[in-house]
Formats: structure tokens, sequence, C-alpha cells
């Protein structure tokens, strides 16, 4: 059984946003810590991520820039690295498009890629007890692409899954024109310019 310190349970947002603090704070917590993320990347709503359809809340409220301005994790440390700065503050908009967010997540993730297992889910967690009655636990993990299962012993569990794609009863009709938004990409691809695409919020 391997066994780490601290386990995190998705590589969204918020645990993106705890390994930025984490490593600007130089904490000992990182020598052992590892991410579960059952994705084979750190992107963000691909299903919505198009380069017309903008975030809706301000840019300030990245991983980082409430908490430290200076921050070498901000959006704005990702358009400065990636050359784009000027371009976007010259468009007088503080709400960037979606893949464009998405792309500063998966810019952030690289930081931590000797710390995220893609393609690794966990499936379930039970106490274990220690002497002298302490307890830790015990994550159950699954390798998405071969099924292999294998344990993980943690003090901490961290777990920050988002949202998952429910669709009520009432309109799961025809899954072929009635889609959630998550996997809106797929289905523009697969719709022929005759056909007729509504999405509501």
């Amino acid at each position: 059984m391997q066994r780490r310190k601290t386990l995190l349970v998705g590589s969204g947002p918020a645990n993106l946003a705890l390994l930025t603090c984490l490593k600007e704070w130089g904490s000992s917590v990182l020598e052992s810590l590892e991410v579960l993320e059952r994705r084979d990347s750190a992107e963000w709503h691909p299903g919505i991520a198009f380069e017309d359809s903008m975030l809706q809340v301000s840019l300030f409220k990245d991983l980082a820039f409430l908490r430290n301005p200076a921050s070498p994790f901000t959006f704005f440390s990702f358009l400065r690295d990636k050359e784009l700065l000027y371009h976007f503050i010259h468009t007088n908009n503080l709400y960037p498009s979606r893949k464009l967010f998405s792309d500063y997540l998966v810019w952030v993730s690289r930081f931590f890629a000797n710390k995220i297992s893609f393609g690794k889910e966990a499936v379930a967690v039970r106490f274990r007890e220690k002497p002298p009655g302490t307890q830790t636990l015990v994550v159950t993990t699954r390798d998405v692409s071969s099924g292999d299962v294998s344990e993980i012993e943690a003090d901490d569990v961290v777990v920050s899954l988002g949202h998952e794609p429910y669709i009520p009863e009432e309109l799961a009709v025809d899954s072929s024109r009635v889609v959630h938004s998550n996997f809106l990409s797929s289905l523009v691809g697969a719709t022929s310019s005759n056909r007729r695409m509504t999405t509501r919020s």
C-alpha cells in the first residue's frame, strides 16, 4: 500500500488553488502529496470551452490573485508567460473566454506535473485504526485505462469533484438531441449546418 501525507481528489480550480497556496508558502505538505484526476488533463469544462464563450465571473477570481496579487500563478502571470498580456489588456474585457481560462488552468497544473496522477480515480474511502487510538484514511483508487485497483493511505484527504452532468428525467428523451452542456463541443462537431441547436442555462 502506498503512503501519502495528503491526498487530493480532483484537479479542478479548488485543488489547483490549494496547490499554488502550498507552493508559495513553501509547505512541507507538498513533499508527500498526490492529486488523483480521472481525466487525462486539467482542462476546465472542455465541452463549453469555446473561443467566443465568455467566463461569467471576473478574472480577478482566479486561483491566486485575491490571496496574493503578486503570485506567479495568477491569470495575469499566465498571460505574460504566453505573450498575451498586451493583447488581452487592449480588449478592454474583464471576462476572458472559457477556452483561455481553461488554458490557464492547464498551464498552472503543469507546475505540479509530478504531483498529479491523471487517469486515476478514487472509488472508495475508509478509516484505518492505528495505535495509539489514531486513524488514517485508506482510499481505493482505480486506473481508468487498465481498471487496476490499488490503495493509498493518507492522513488527510481533500475532495473537490466539481459538478456532475445532470439532465432532469423529463428532458432525457433523446440522447442524440438533448445533451448536457459539458458535451456541447462534441455535439457541435457532429451537428450539420441545417440543424438547430438551443442552449439553456
